[in-house]
């Protein structure tokens, strides 16, 4: 089962726990390239067999992964901005730090290129709800 975005989001029906530690973007046009179907259910909810009907969809077609370690919880606000922070990146792993002192997220981030080589870790710091999605509405204008 797959969702159309992120918990939360406008339009989006999943039955994604708010407490979400794996999230997986699929590239669907090379799945679809690549032999897999996809069908849309009544309720808006995106199914695929997998490959052979095994019900696995190969790890070849996701276009990013986000890891959460240590039961933290994110906004979609929050995982949308980690996505496009770390674009080019097959898998980030995300470690929260400790809250600064405006009461900002501030998170090891650990990322891994397209060929499984690991970069160096990064600290990322994420503001408030209010500026999280205002930097995102920005960075929506440029993708």
């Amino acid at each position: 089962h797959l969702a159309k975005g992120l918990l939360g989001e406008k339009g989006v029906v999943s039955w994604m726990r708010p407490n979400t530690e794996l999230f997986i973007w699929v590239n669907v046009h090379e799945a679809i390239k690549g032999g897999l179907t996809f069908y849309e259910s009544a309720n808006g909810v995106i199914l695929c067999g997998g490959q052979n009907g095994d019900g696995i969809i190969p790890p070849a077609y996701f276009s990013a992964v986000i890891e959460l370690h240590g039961g933290m919880a994110l906004e979609p606000a929050q995982v949308r901005l980690l996505e496009r922070a770390f674009t080019g990146c097959s898998r980030v792993v995300v470690t929260k730090l400790h809250g600064g002192f405006s009461g900002s997220l501030v998170l090891k981030t650990d990322s891994y290129g397209l060929d499984g080589s690991r970069d160096e870790p990064t600290v990322t710091k994420l503001d408030d709800a209010k500026s999280m999605l205002e930097e995102v509405a920005k960075t929506a204008q440029f993708t």
